[in-house]
């Protein structure tokens, strides 16, 4: 997917020995193929060294060059009775679920495009959908240029979370966990282009206005076997080209 632009983001996996993440350049999601992980994630903001990235007190060291926004979406924040009824024998992609997401996840790009234009749908491979605002630009909600690097990191991070604030105002089934997410600047999100291996579906860009069950099912299955060669095991645990996490608390399912 030409629209991540991969090489300036940070990446990390989840795997069976923990979480880890990639220090070096990664330009395709190819190259995580000899890894055994069991779902791969990317950060919202982008850097010129992203290998680099570690807390937020540290962040001008990856230096930013500028952050997408994104809005994680599940079912359950609907706050309708879940059935979950499972969907053609696969464990953990829900019925149910998934359509109450897509419906909060038009409610949500409406809301978006009262301020952006470029919007991705991506499906997370299991329940629910993730929205990048591609155009998002920080500067629209501060009010000076930064002095210098970590003047920029708190500047870009005040940007979100004004934003945030804005959003959450008309989206009021947004909870307070989501909220602590969608503000936070070192925010990362499912891969696109690989495969999740709770449910052995694809991280998958769609479109959210045909239905969802049926059309997620299908598109996110033959992505997978497309890409089976990416579901390979193989060591990953000490592997010189990785590093622990620093916290796991800032995936999006």
């Amino acid at each position: 997917m030409a629209w991540l632009e991969l090489r300036w983001r940070h990446v990390r996996l989840r795997t069976q020995c923990g979480w880890v993440k990639v220090k070096r350049e990664v330009k395709s999601v190819n190259e995580l193929e000899r890894y055994s992980y069991v779902k791969a994630y990317v950060s919202l903001a982008r850097y010129v060294f992203p290998w680099r990235v570690g807390p937020l007190s540290s962040l001008h060291l990856a230096y930013p060059i500028g952050t997408d926004f994104g809005v994680d979406i599940d079912g359950y924040m609907s706050r309708k009775p879940l059935v979950r009824r499972i969907f053609r024998g696969l464990e953990g992609f829900y019925e149910d679920e998934i359509e109450y997401a897509r419906l909060l996840a038009l409610g949500a790009r409406d809301v978006l495009r009262q301020n952006y234009t470029s919007i991705k749908a991506v499906f997370t491979g299991r329940r629910g959908y993730q929205l990048w605002v591609l155009d998002f630009d920080w500067r629209d909600w501060v009010g000076r240029e930064p002095r210098e690097l970590r003047d920029l990191v708190w500047l870009m991070a005040q940007a979100k979370a004004r934003y945030t604030r804005l959003l959450v105002s008309q989206l009021t089934w947004i909870d307070r966990a989501h909220y602590n997410v969608l503000r936070d600047l070192t925010r990362v999100f499912a891969l696109p282009g690989t495969v999740n291996r709770f449910t052995g579906m694809a991280v998958i860009e769609v479109d959210l206005d045909k239905p969802a069950v049926e059309h997620i099912y299908q598109a996110a299955r033959l992505a997978a076997r497309e890409w089976g060669h990416m579901r390979r095991q193989a060591p990953l645990c000490g592997d010189v080209g990785m590093s622990r996490a620093l916290s796991p608390r800032r995936e999006a399912a």
